[in-house]
C-alpha cells in the first residue's frame, strides 16, 4: 500500500512537470516569431517616404534671375576715341593735313564774317627735326591780329605783299604748306590773294 501511495505521488508530480516544460516551449516559440516591437529593438522605424525624399528644395541655391544679371555693354554703348584725323594740334597748324574743308580753314583761328586768315610759320631744318624760327615774313598790309601771333585776318579778295628776312646765319630757302602755289614773286618779295584761308610754311636753312 505505501509503494503504491508513492508511485500515484511520483507519476502526478512528473505529469505536472511535463505540462509546464511544453507551456514554457510554447511561449517560447511565440517570443521567437513575434515581431519585435519599437521599444524591444531600442530603435525607431524610419520612414520610407522620408528616406526617399530629397533635399528641401528651399535649402538648393537659386539660379540667378536672368534679369539680376549684368549685361555686357553695347557695342552702340561704347563712347567712341576721337578720331586722330579730327584731333588739332594748334603747335601744327600750317601742315597739310591740319586743315579742314571749307576755305582751308584751320580750326583755331577765328575772323570776324567776310575775312579769311593769314597763316605763315617760320622754320628750319635741323637733322631730322624742324624747330621755329630762321627768319621772318613781314606782311603789307598787317592785317588784323588774332590769337595766334602767326596768324591775321584779311577782307576776302585782299591781296598781301609778303617780304622774307632771313635771320642772320640763314637762308630763305621755299615755301611750303597747303597754299605753297598761291604764292608768287620772288625772293625778298612775293605776294598772295586772300580767296580763301591761307596757311603757308616758310622754310628757311643754315648757311
Amino acid at each position: 500500500m505505501k509503494k503504491l501511495l508513492v508511485l500515484f505521488v511520483a507519476a502526478v508530480f512528473f505529469t505536472t512537470l511535463i505540462s509546464c516544460s511544453d507551456s514554457k516551449s510554447e511561449e517560447e516559440d511565440n517570443d521567437f516569431y513575434s515581431t519585435p516591437d519599437n521599444d524591444q529593438t531600442g530603435g525607431e522605424t524610419v520612414d520610407e517616404e522620408e528616406q526617399s525624399k530629397d533635399p528641401d528644395e528651399e535649402d538648393v541655391m537659386p539660379k540667378p534671375d536672368e534679369d539680376d544679371v549684368t549685361p555686357t555693354p553695347d557695342e552702340d554703348d561704347v563712347t567712341p576715341t576721337p578720331d586722330e584725323d579730327e584731333e588739332l594740334d594748334e603747335d601744327e597748324i600750317g601742315d597739310d593735313d591740319e586743315l579742314d574743308d571749307s576755305d582751308h580753314k584751320p580750326v583755331p583761328v577765328e575772323c570776324e564774317e567776310g575775312e579769311v586768315a593769314l597763316i605763315i610759320r617760320p622754320f628750319y631744318k635741323d637733322g631730322l627735326d624742324d624747330v621755329e624760327g630762321g627768319g621772318i615774313v613781314n606782311r603789307d598790309p598787317a592785317g588784323t591780329a588774332t590769337t595766334d601771333p602767326d596768324a591775321t585776318c584779311y577782307s576776302k579778295d585782299t591781296v598781301v605783299t609778303l617780304t622774307v628776312v632771313p635771320d642772320t646765319g640763314f637762308d630763305f630757302f621755299e615755301w611750303k604748306g597747303k597754299n605753297s602755289g598761291d604764292v608768287t614773286g620772288d625772293f625778298p618779295t612775293y605776294s598772295v590773294t586772300m580767296d580763301s584761308y591761307i596757311t603757308l610754311r616758310a622754310q628757311f636753312e643754315q648757311e
